[in-house]
C-alpha cells in the first residue's frame, strides 16, 4: 500500500477538524454567523470530531476586555468562544497582527495540547481565513476555506490585507463557496477559484419541513424575516403594501420578523398611514418555521445576497417566495416556487399581484432541494472536501500530528 493511500485511510477513519471563524453567535449578537454554527453541527453529525474556535469582536466599553467561554454545543462538540469587547471594536477588526497574535496564543495554550487537528477549516477569508491558514502552516495540516462574504472579492483584489488573503487562498487545499454566483465573483479576481466547490448553507429540514398550504380566500398573509440593515430593503415591502392598500381591494397583512436600524423610520410610516403591518422582533428557528407555515408568501427584499438562507428555509417549508431578482436567488427561485422582481416599489406591487394569481408546485421544489440542503447532505459534502484536501496534502502520514479526541468527546 502506498503512503498516499495509507494516509487517506488513516484520515478517513479518524478526522479531527478545527473550525476557525470570526462570525459566531454571542449573547450580544445572537444571529451573528448562525449559518456557520449550523454548518459546524452538520460537519460534526457527519462523523468528524469537531472543535470550534471563534474569535469575535463586539461593542463594549472604552477599555478592551477579552472573555473566553468554553462550552459544549447541543450537538456535542466543544466551542471556544473568545469575545473581545471594546468601544472601537470595528477598528480592532482591522488590526490583523493583533488578532493573529491573540488567536495563536490562545490556540497554542488551550487547544493544541488537548486537540491536534487533522484539518483546519476556516470560514470567510478575512480575518478567519488568514488566521486559519497561518495556523495550518504552523501545525502542518491541510487548510480548507469556506467563503460566504459579500465583500470577499473586494478583499482579495484590493483590500488592505489583500496580499495576506491571496497567500491564504494559495495555501488552501480545499475551497468551498455557498453559491455559483459567489464562485463567479471570486474567479473574476482570483482565477484559481474555478476549482472551488459549491456547498450551500445548511437548512435544518427537521424544522423547516414541507407543509401544504391551505386555500385562503381572506387576507393575503406575507412574512419577511431578516436582520434589518442594509443590504436588506424593508422600505420596498412597506411601500408595496401601501400601494396595494390604495389600488387593490383584497385585504393583505405583512409580518416583519427581526430587528435592525432600517425598521425605526418605517414603524412611524406604518403608524401614520395605518398600514396592515406588524413587527414581531427576533424569534427562534422553530417559531419562524411555524410562521412560514401560517403565511401564504415569504417576501425578501435585498440589494445583495451571496446565498439567501432564509429564502431556502421558506421554500423547504413549502412557502412560495417573492424576492428581489438577484443572481444567487435565481439559483433557488424559479416560476414553480415563486416570483423574482426588480427593486422598485411598483415592481414589487406587480410581483405581489402576480404571486396572488399563481399556482406554485412547492412540494416538487421541497422534495428536490431539501435533500441537497439538509444537514446530512451538507455534512457529507464537507467530509468529501476534507478527504480531497488530505489526498493532495504533500506530507506523509508520519509527518502529521497524531489525532487525539476532542474534550467532552
Amino acid at each position: 500500500m502506498g503512503k498516499a493511500n495509507y494516509h487517506c485511510q488513516v484520515m478517513a477513519a479518524s478526522r479531527n477538524v478545527l473550525l476557525v471563524t470570526c462570525w459566531y453567535p454571542t449573547a450580544q449578537r445572537p444571529t451573528l454567523g448562525i449559518f456557520i454554527q449550523e454548518m459546524a453541527r452538520a460537519i460534526h453529525q457527519a462523523g468528524n470530531r469537531l472543535m470550534v474556535c471563534a474569535l469575535v469582536t463586539e461593542s463594549g466599553s472604552w477599555w478592551p476586555k477579552q472573555h473566553v467561554r468554553l462550552f459544549l454545543d447541543p450537538a456535542g462538540f466543544p466551542v471556544h468562544l473568545i469575545t473581545v469587547s471594546w468601544r472601537f471594536h470595528k477598528a480592532l477588526h482591522q488590526l490583523l497582527p493583533v488578532l493573529n497574535r491573540m488567536f495563536r496564543k490562545y490556540v497554542r495554550r488551550s487547544i493544541l495540547p488537548v486537540f491536534r487537528p487533522d484539518v483546519i477549516h476556516a470560514h470567510v477569508i478575512y480575518p478567519a481565513g488568514i488566521l486559519g491558514s497561518g495556523l495550518a502552516q504552523e501545525v502542518r495540516v491541510p487548510f480548507v476555506l469556506s467563503e460566504h462574504w459579500s465583500r470577499a472579492a473586494t478583499c482579495i483584489k484590493n483590500g488592505r490585507w489583500s496580499p495576506a488573503a491571496r497567500r491564504a487562498l494559495d495555501a488552501a487545499a480545499g475551497l468551498t463557496v455557498v453559491s455559483q454566483f459567489l464562485k463567479n465573483e471570486l474567479v473574476s479576481v482570483w482565477p484559481a477559484a474555478a476549482n472551488a466547490q459549491v456547498v450551500p448553507n445548511v437548512t435544518d429540514t427537521a424544522i423547516f419541513s414541507f407543509s401544504p398550504k391551505k386555500k385562503n380566500d381572506d387576507a393575503i398573509r406575507l412574512l419577511a424575516a431578516a436582520s434589518w440593515a442594509y443590504p436588506k430593503l424593508p422600505h420596498l415591502l412597506i411601500g408595496a403594501v401601501r400601494l396595494w392598500q390604495q389600488r387593490v381591494g383584497r385585504p393583505l397583512l405583512l409580518t416583519l420578523v427581526g430587528e435592525g436600524p432600517a425598521l425605526k423610520p418605517l414603524k412611524q410610516v406604518v403608524q401614520e398611514h395605518r398600514l396592515p403591518v406588524r413587527f414581531l422582533g427576533y424569534v427562534d428557528k422553530p417559531t419562524l418555521a411555524a410562521l412560514m407555515h401560517q403565511h401564504d408568501f415569504f417576501v425578501h427584499a435585498s440589494a445583495y445576497e451571496t446565498f439567501g438562507q432564509v429564502v431556502a428555509e421558506a421554500l423547504c417549508s413549502g412557502t412560495p417566495v417573492i424576492a428581489s431578482d438577484l443572481p444567487p436567488l435565481r439559483e433557488l427561485v424559479d416560476e414553480s416556487c415563486g416570483v423574482l422582481t426588480p427593486n422598485t416599489t411598483e415592481a414589487w406591487l406587480e410581483a405581489l399581484q402576480k404571486a396572488a394569481e399563481s399556482v406554485f408546485r412547492m412540494e416538487d421544489w421541497a422534495a428536490r432541494w431539501a435533500v441537497r440542503l439538509s444537514p446530512t447532505a451538507v455534512g457529507a459534502r464537507f467530509t468529501e472536501v476534507y478527504q480531497q484536501a488530505t489526498d493532495c496534502w504533500p506530507y506523509d502520514a508520519a509527518d502529521q500530528p497524531s489525532g487525539r479526541p476532542a474534550p467532552f468527546a
